[in-house]
């Protein structure tokens, strides 16, 4: 419970700072700003040891799935990103049937910087003002956020962190921002 008001405190703090979305003034020729949009990045749960080209989760694993939908399942989720791979798909598929979303997979391939770009362009540009999550690897969650304008030295997650959850906001014109959060039970 405490992890899921963090959360939902976090994602408040941010967006309630993004200015509100109406008609621009025409008699002063200001224009409506650009709608603020959050990105939660969130790694995929624990992983079982085999097989290991594409392990599903293990139960505690899937014990982290439900934490990630305990945190977010009432905040009104737009949008779910996941690679293709078993543990991300399956970490990302309880809130994306709670949120009433469809999950929508974007290919790695065999290289990760094709994925973090084509994930952090189209959170931006297909869900201005929304709410995306997107369910990543430890070798992408730190590039996607830079890809969002944050900062870049987030780095690869330790193979052992599955408790870290990041929240940035973009807005047009405006700096990124970003809170690094735990949820679930921590790791080591």
């Amino acid at each position: 419970m405490v992890a899921r008001a963090a959360v939902c405190w976090a994602i408040l703090a941010l967006t309630a700072c993004a200015p509100a979305r109406g008609p621009g003034d025409a008699g002063t020729g200001t224009t409506e700003a650009s709608p603020a949009t959050t990105i939660v990045l969130v790694r995929h749960g624990e992983k079982a040891p085999e097989p290991a080209n594409d392990p599903p989760l293990s139960d505690a694993g899937r014990t982290r799935a439900q934490a990630i939908l305990a945190a977010l399942g009432d905040a009104h989720v737009d949008a779910i990103y996941s690679t293709p791979y078993e543990r991300t798909r399956t970490t990302a598929q309880p809130l994306a049937d709670a949120a009433g979303v469809e999950l929508t997979i974007v290919s790695t391939g065999r290289d990760a910087p094709p994925y973090v770009q084509a994930v952090a362009e189209r959170a931006r540009a297909e869900h201005p003002g929304g709410l995306v999550v997107i369910v990543g690897h430890s070798n992408t969650l730190g590039p996607t956020i830079a890809a969002l304008g944050g900062p870049d030295d987030i780095g690869e997650l330790p193979d052992e962190a599955y408790d870290r959850f990041f929240i940035v906001t973009v807005q047009d014109g405006k700096p990124t921002r970003l809170i690094r959060a735990r949820f679930g039970a921590p790791t080591p």
